[in-house]
């Protein structure tokens, strides 16, 4: 199966996750979308993934001062060896701040979780599962731009 078809089948499993309300399971299936997704781009630069989490990955990689990448993902504002606007991995780590590290941190002791987040199909919960779909699907669009334009790229220097 192509990788394509695979994120294709993933993407389906979480809209219907959503539609029957498994929020916890949307989310989860974004969250190794966006870890796969992030640890090709790793590779495909010649970065070491090691066990780095999310936001050590983005931090790597908007190291990377390169016109294909600014296009593709939205990156602005070079400074400091990096760019300060992040793009479309502002998002994931918004998504990150925002929803799935508080959900994961205290779901583990139910006081803490209702005193943070309250019940398991809350708001929040839901909310979660669908910004995870679409920072997950917005990660995996600008990756197949950034492929086009290197790919153009190379035409050009061929």
């Amino acid at each position: 199966m192509k990788k394509s078809d695979w994120y294709k089948h993933l993407l389906n499993r979480v809209d219907e996750a959503i539609e029957n309300e498994y929020y916890f399971e949307a989310s989860f299936i974004c969250y190794g979308i966006i870890e796969d997704r992030l640890n090709s781009m790793m590779k495909k630069n010649k970065l070491k993934i090691g066990f780095k989490g999310v936001a050590k990955k983005i931090k790597d990689l908007v190291k990377i001062n390169e016109n294909s990448f600014e296009q593709a993902f939205f990156l602005k504002n070079w400074n400091s060896g990096e760019y300060q606007d992040k793009g479309v991995f502002q998002d994931i780590l918004s998504w990150g701040e925002i929803y799935r590290k508080p959900m994961q941190h205290s779901l583990g002791d139910p006081k803490e979780y209702k005193a943070t987040i309250g019940d398991f199909h809350t708001e929040n919960s839901r909310d979660m599962a669908i910004e995870g779909k679409r920072v997950a699907r917005e990660l995996s669009a600008s990756i197949m731009r950034w492929k086009k334009i290197k790919k153009k790229e190379l035409k050009v220097l061929t």
